[in-house]
């Protein structure tokens, strides 16, 4: 079985009138290791597609597998648990805590589970030193460049070692150097073996990637794989 299948997903928000369809019957396998854009207008679902693979959103209608489990229908503190191992998330505006220097930012996907402080500050140690900001970790978020944020929000995503990597806009906060050094770090932790899904309106974000799949009004209209 596939790493993610989804089969016939459907998720609506409001209620009569006011209802709408964000994700319509989505049928969809990802198998580990692949790299995928998710692309589309605005409104087209592609954020809500995304929250639905990270466990944030729940499906109306439809079956989510995911490791060969069917986690559509999980309560929340399961599908917590499950997301905490699972799912890295990197979202555009970072997403850090100011109140926290990086450090504490990177270690918080650690603090619900059962770790030493020991074994957390390895991880951690581990995971800056990879991305270039090791000296960073007394540092408070306004001390650091958008570039540096990013990294340190991919520290964060990577440091519990899951096998998919959720990225929504992560590069659309930045300029276009920073942004390729960026989606650089993004395709090596891909080539390491981790499943990486991105979603972006960015044609040279999403040639990064092995795979595309294009989205219009809640549906998958196109799906290619590209040999870059």
């Amino acid at each position: 079985m596939s790493l993610i299948e989804l089969n016939s997903i459907t998720k609506k928000y409001g209620v009569r009138e006011a209802q709408v369809i964000a994700v319509d019957k989505v049928t969809l396998k990802v198998e580990e290791g692949e790299s995928i854009a998710i692309m589309g207008t605005s409104g087209s679902g592609k954020s809500t597609l995304l929250n639905i693979l990270g466990l944030i959103d729940s499906v109306d209608e439809g079956e989510y597998y995911l490791d060969s489990k069917d986690v559509s229908k999980l309560k929340d503190r399961e599908l917590s648990n499950i997301r905490n191992k699972t799912v890295g998330f990197i979202l555009q505006d970072f997403g850090l805590v100011p109140e926290y220097n990086i450090v504490k930012n990177i270690s918080l996907p650690l603090e619900y589970q059962k770790i030493s402080k020991s074994k957390v500050n390895e991880m951690v140690n581990k995971v800056m030193e990879e991305l270039g900001i090791a000296t960073k970790g007394k540092n408070y978020p306004n001390q650091l460049s958008g570039g540096q944020k990013q990294r340190v929000a991919i520290a964060r995503a990577l440091v519990q070692n899951p096998k998919i990597l959720l990225c929504d806009e992560p590069t659309g906060s930045l300029d276009s150097k920073t942004s390729a050094d960026v989606m650089e770090i993004l395709k090596k932790i891909n080539e390491k073996g981790i499943t990486l899904i991105i979603v972006t309106h960015d044609g040279k974000i999403a040639d990064y990637c092995k795979r595309k799949i294009l989205l219009e009004d809640g549906k998958i209209i196109e799906d290619v794989l590209t040999y870059n």
